[in-house]
């Protein structure tokens, strides 16, 4: 039984009874999960949602360009984000969820906000976590591999500007381990509502620390989570995939090979083609992971941006490429009309240009919980959890394939009390999403995007061993 403040016309202190009653039945302990199922993207109901303000008189860059990760304080319902410019904010919610056209829905409001990280070198406040109603547990990690760096995480209180900072490194101590731990758990923090799970998977606390799906060298192939004491020097994970042990996803990319000609080094090292049962995690972005605790429903959900078809790592800003070293125009980028640049000569290889243009994806990824406290458990090891995968909705709200500034997923978190799902999108603008949760699967799923022509599949089909290549692999 859903009940939302938004919709309900109702008296306070009914509103206030009857979310007593529902908090009596939406327990915050759903542990047992045997008798729930996994989150399903067909689940997800649009209800409405928030603008997320620009802020440039915060300062440059503003939150246009924020990896909008996101907490919320469950008692005052303040939402937490990192501002570019280095800044933890607070924002408040407006009565009312909007619908319809985005331009006309209503805007978070600014309420408080401090500096974090002014002295440590390429970390801005990404991933944030409340810790009580003024103070925020916030992290960052480097957007390019540049070395490990010490204080990357940080208590900082909103009212008074009051900082601690701490360093969390690995058992070796070695400088490459270091730095993947650095781009794993940096960046994001999930709230954990389940305390039965959360006393026995996570060291008590009511969050893990992480992220991951990052595309530096270094981090991790596919979303981290790790539990962490405050002021421990080292964290226990619970879900990472080093090179190695990439995660999966789905196969729908290919790197070029019609051309003769084409360079060598097109494929990195530490991205594997797909084989006969799915694909491997290549470049692309978590925006952040929430644990769901519904009474039918169980899952860890991480958002995933990624690129299906050609991937070329020389893709990074000339004419024709997109993001995530996707190839967006072929005919563009293998061609002389790729103009602003030229890296690897890859206008040259015009045998490549009649693949298909590329497409973006915008996926959930569903780990069962009960996985992860096998991980606890020693029983498995963290890259060996393997996720259920769907398309995110576009329900309610416009997505954007532009190659440069197309639509993606950022922060996700469950928000207990209401029991929705929230999450921060670009549309192209930033915007805060909430979903409540209908299990019903008669229900369709999100069509799967991918480039046509280049398989031979209906797009919601998914992968199976049949699905051919028409432009092999090398």
């Amino acid at each position: 039984m859903l009940i939302k403040y938004y919709t309900l016309h109702l008296t306070q202190p009914l509103k206030i009874l009857l979310t007593s009653l529902i908090l009596l039945t939406a327990s915050n302990s759903f542990a047992a999960t045997d008798n729930k199922v996994l989150l399903k993207g067909r689940y997800l109901q649009f209800e409405g949602g928030f603008k997320i303000p620009i802020l440039q008189e915060l300062g440059t860059p503003n939150m246009k360009y924020s990896e909008l990760a996101i907490d919320m304080h469950p008692t005052t319902k303040s939402w937490a984000m990192g501002h570019p410019a280095g800044i933890v904010i607070e924002l408040i919610e407006p009565s009312t969820l909007g619908t319809g056209d985005i331009s006309n829905w209503p805007s978070l409001t600014l309420a408080r906000s401090s500096k974090v990280f002014e002295s440590v070198d390429k970390i801005n406040p990404r991933g944030v976590f409340w810790l009580d109603a003024d103070t925020i547990l916030t992290s960052g990690r480097k957007s390019y591999r540049s070395g490990f760096t010490n204080d990357w995480i940080a208590t900082v209180n909103i009212n008074n500007s009051k900082k601690k900072y701490y360093t969390i490194t690995a058992p070796s101590n070695t400088e490459s381990d270091n730095f993947h731990i650095l781009q794993a758990l940096g960046g994001g923090f999930m709230r954990i509502t389940d305390t039965a799970w959360a006393t026995q998977n996570a060291k008590g606390n009511n969050f893990l620390l992480g992220r991951g799906g990052y595309d530096v060298l270094g981090s991790p192939l596919g979303p981290a989570l790790a539990s962490w004491n405050i002021g421990d020097s080292n964290a226990s994970f619970l879900l990472d995939y080093p090179t190695a042990h990439p995660a999966r996803r789905d196969r729908y990319y290919t790197y070029p090979n019609l051309d003769l000609n084409t360079y060598e080094k097109v494929q990195l090292p530490i991205w594997k083609n797909p084989d006969n049962t799915d694909g491997f995690w290549q470049a692309g972005d978590v925006g952040g992971l929430a644990f769901i605790n519904h009474p039918q429903v169980k899952g860890i959900v991480a958002t995933h941006n990624l690129a299906r078809g050609v991937l070329d790592y020389r893709a990074q800003g000339d004419g024709g490429s997109g993001s995530y070293f996707s190839v967006n125009s072929p005919t563009a980028f293998y061609s002389a009309d790729s103009a602003g640049g030229n890296r690897g000569d890859h206008e040259s290889e015009t045998g490549n240009a009649t693949y298909p243009d590329g497409v973006y994806g915008r996926v959930g990824h569903v780990f069962d919980p009960d996985d992860l406290a096998l991980v606890v458990k020693n029983e498995i090891e963290p890259w060996e959890v393997t996720s259920k995968r769907f398309e995110w909705t576009s329900a309610g709200v416009v997505i954007s394939d532009e190659a440069r500034n197309h639509t993606k997923l950022g922060g996700v978190y469950w928000d207990n009390e209401r029991q929705l799902l929230w999450v921060t999108m670009t549309s192209p603008s930033p915007i805060l999403v909430a979903y409540s949760i209908v299990v019903d699967d008669s229900r369709e799923e999100e069509p799967v995007k991918y480039p046509p022509g280049l398989y031979e599949a209906p797009p919601s089909a998914p992968p199976t061993n049949e699905i051919k290549f028409i432009y092999p692999n090398p």
